[in-house]
């Protein structure tokens, strides 16, 4: 039953979304962590880098595509130190207008994988329910 279960769980987006929706929700921390710091002297806003995340998640997916087993386990969630920005003068390096943007996209994003991941799981509850006993 184990088997059966981890067979249709890979064979459906919902490991990757799943993934997806974690790294939002870490993304989504250290956003408002750069928020609640945006006065601290000295402190350098961090992220996380979402192109690498996406690459290495496309990597896996390729991997399961040409006959492999999905394997996430090497998905990037690689933390960064942005650069970008103004430094004011109390060494900080906040934009605002840049983490609000930001935040606002990610939370969307977020909320947009928990609707598909409950979707995903609402189908194969439906879907256990019909097997014949």
């Amino acid at each position: 039953m184990a088997q059966f279960l981890d067979t249709i769980l890979n064979s459906t987006p919902a490991p990757v979304v799943g993934r997806s929706m974690r790294f939002a929700g870490l993304r989504q921390a250290l956003l408002t962590e750069n928020v609640a710091n945006a006065t601290t002297p000295g402190y350098k806003q961090r992220d996380m880098d979402v192109n690498a995340f996406r690459a290495s998640l496309a990597k896996s997916l390729d991997e399961r595509d040409r006959g492999g087993r999905l394997d996430l386990s090497g998905v990037d969630e690689s933390l960064t130190f942005e650069t970008g920005g103004i430094t004011f003068h109390d060494g900080n390096n906040r934009s605002m207008e840049q983490l609000m943007t930001e935040s606002a996209k990610n939370a969307l994003q977020h909320n947009a994988l928990a609707e598909l991941l409950r979707k995903q799981y609402s189908q194969l509850r439906s879907a256990l329910r019909e097997v014949p006993q």
